[in-house]
């Protein structure tokens, strides 16, 4: 005698996923130094196109400082320098970029595997 069952069987899931956290950083930072430069271009009338950058890593954090503007070549002095003040249309940039510890947007490694596993 054959008997015949059918198997269905009934699987119920329920997931339910929060993340709390809070946050903040802050920094002050005073630069004074030099910033290597090339011309990148002469103007008819001899205004020169400047453009420089150096990058500062300071624990860690890799803070970029980049410099551009127009200055003129009666400026320049004997040694090559030039002035801040003698810079004009001058734009600087000052990025950073590096970890911020302890932040609250990271999801713990075991959740992150159940996340892979049963992202629902």
């Amino acid at each position: 005698m054959i008997l015949s069952t059918s198997f269905a069987p009934n699987i119920g899931t329920t997931s339910d996923q929060e993340y709390n956290g809070a946050g903040s950083a802050a920094a002050s930072n005073d630069i004074s130094g030099q910033v290597e430069a090339v011309i990148t271009d002469v103007d008819p009338n001899g205004t020169l196109a400047l453009s420089g950058q150096t990058n500062v890593n300071i624990n860690g954090n890799v803070t970029s400082v980049v410099v551009t503007g127009y200055a003129s070549p009666d400026d320049v002095t004997a040694n090559s320098t030039i002035s801040s003040n003698n810079v004009a249309d001058m734009n600087v940039q000052y990025v950073g970029v590096g970890p911020i510890t302890g932040g609250a947007h990271t999801v713990p490694w075991l959740q992150q595997i159940l996340n892979r596993v049963s992202p629902f």
